[in-house]
Parts: structure tokens; sequence; C-alpha cells
């Protein structure tokens, strides 16, 4: 989790402005565990790179580029693990293409551990089409209920691709409401298309917010390559 006084040069000048957005939500947003709040707004890194606790190449960094989870891929699952190895949670995404007007339709189930089948954490869903020339999907929004622990009630957020910024998607809660509120962006970076940065708004549970990057990072890629 990287502060918002960072001097690490790996974030990059415009990141100015993607910082100032975010809002602390009107109440916390607790899927996983209340461990993975924070008091402040953080800036994660996820990117590859050789792990220094297993044998997988994905990593996510805190403020101090030190390795605080890793990820491994399994054909259609993602799963993030803490530096002793235990598996946190996974996502696990399916797409099917419409052949007749190049239509998605994708879900991604997020599990805790290595339980594909549970789907504890949610079910995301999506349906999209790639622009013909960039393969960059048009008006994409993916809607998720989950169980806030905070309350014990179900609730709805939104992931919504930008359509101005390069690769940069925007969490909201209360979508729709009054009350909607950005509490997370997730930015790829123009000059390395396999590192992400995750900016999370306090009170809000980063560990969900990290399975969203790590699912959408490769689902998209797999979309864009049935297109053809």
């Amino acid at each position: 989790m990287i502060s918002k006084n960072t001097s690490d040069n790996t974030i990059s000048k415009d990141f100015d402005n993607f910082i100032k957005e975010i809002g602390k939500p009107n109440h916390e947003i607790i899927a996983l565990d209340s461990k993975y709040i924070c008091s402040h707004d953080t800036i994660y890194c996820f990117r590859e790179g050789f792990s220094n606790y297993t044998s997988n190449t994905l990593v996510i960094l805190d403020n101090e580029n030190k390795e605080i989870y890793n990820c491994e891929i399994k054909g259609n699952t993602t799963i993030i693990y803490d530096k002793n190895g235990d598996p946190i949670l996974n996502t696990c995404f399916n797409i099917n293409k419409k052949s007749f007007d190049s239509t998605f339709e994708e879900t991604i189930n997020i599990s805790e551990g290595k339980d594909l089948t549970n789907s504890k954490y949610g079910i995301m869903k999506s349906t999209y089409k790639l622009n013909r020339h960039t393969l960059v999907p048009i008006n994409l929004v993916y809607k998720i209920e989950f169980l806030n622990l905070y309350n014990n009630k179900l609730e709805k957020l939104e992931v919504r691709l930008s359509n101005e910024i390069f690769g940069c998607y925007f969490i909201y809660c209360n979508p729709g409401e009054k009350n909607e509120t950005l509490i997370c962006k997730i930015k790829k970076e123009k000059r390395n298309k396999k590192y992400y940065t995750i900016e999370v708004a306090a009170g809000v549970d980063y560990m969900y917010m990290l399975a969203f990057c790590v699912s959408i990072n490769y689902s998209i890629h797999i979309a864009q390559k049935r297109y053809f």
C-alpha cells in the first residue's frame, strides 16, 4: 500500500489526479475480513515479477515495493496467496461469445481459498462488446452483489471501465443511488501492460478490490484473443 506522499518512481506522474477522486464510503465495506480495512487511502501495485516466497510470477507490492501477496494463474482461475503460501481467495471467470454479434457474456466467481465453487464473496457479471479496431471493451460494467460483514446485509458494487482514461477501472458502492461513491480505481500503466496500480479508499476491504484487479487482468485478455 503506497501512501499519497510516496516518492516511488514506479507511480506515473499523471497519477496525482487519479488519487484525488476516490471517497470514503458512508459505511465500511467488508467482504472478507476487517483486517483488510485501512483507516487511510492506500495504493497497491500488481505486476509481473518473481515471488520471494513461492514459484509464482505475479506479485502485489506495498509502499516500500515489498511483496505482500503473490498470485498464481491456473487456466481461467487466479489464486491470491499470502507470504506463507496460504491461499486467501480465488477468482474464476467464464466467457461466452455470441457468434452473431460479437457480444461477450462474462461471469467471475470470487471464492474462498482454492475452492472454485463456493462463490463466497460474490459473482461479477457483465455483457459487453469489443471495439473492432482497438479490441477495447465498449461500455464495460461489472455488477456484483456480496454480503457486507459490516452490517450483515447484501450490497452491490459496480466496476466500470473508463472511456477517457487508458486502462482505468472505477469501482463504486451504492451504484445509481444519491450516495454513490467512487471507492477504488484500478489503473493499467501505459508503459507496462502487465503493471497495475490499485487505489483503495479508507474503510474499504482492499483484498476484495485486489480480487477485482487480478480477475479483470486476465479475463479481458482472453476475450480479446477469442475475438479472432
